[in-house]
């Protein structure tokens, strides 16, 4: 995923602890301001399935990444969340959010026009 530097939002990881214990509402929200300044709407996103980009995987560190995208339109949302084990429970870590336009919509394949059961009369 390759977002664009006008279009990404991004909270990082800057101490051993969730992004829910350590981050103040002001940080985070100056995270996403881009969004609300485009007035962007994720409730698109709440509707539709995520697709994963790569296969979930564990680094080094036993943090767990997941990547993709919602299929939103006319604007898609990419996303790379970061999530630690804290207290026996994944918590969110780290988040980068992209909305770069959507890809063309794929062509559907048009089918063959179906054939007349019936003999063609001759004259």
């Amino acid at each position: 995923m390759m977002p664009t530097a006008q279009a990404t939002t991004r909270c990082c990881a800057i101490s051993q602890r969730p992004i829910s214990r350590r981050a103040t509402l002001p940080p985070i929200s100056r995270s996403f301001a881009d969004l609300r300044r485009r007035n962007f709407d994720l409730y698109g996103a709440a509707l539709l399935a995520p697709q994963l980009t790569a296969v979930p995987a564990l680094d080094q560190g036993g943090m767990l990444h997941l990547a993709g995208y919602v299929p939103t339109r006319p604007q898609q949302i990419n996303f790379d969340l970061v999530f630690q084990v804290f207290n026996n429970q994944w918590r969110l870590y780290g988040i980068s959010i992209a909305t770069p336009e959507a890809a063309p919509a794929q062509p559907q394949a048009q089918a063959p026009p179906a054939r007349s059961s019936t003999p063609a009369a001759h004259e």
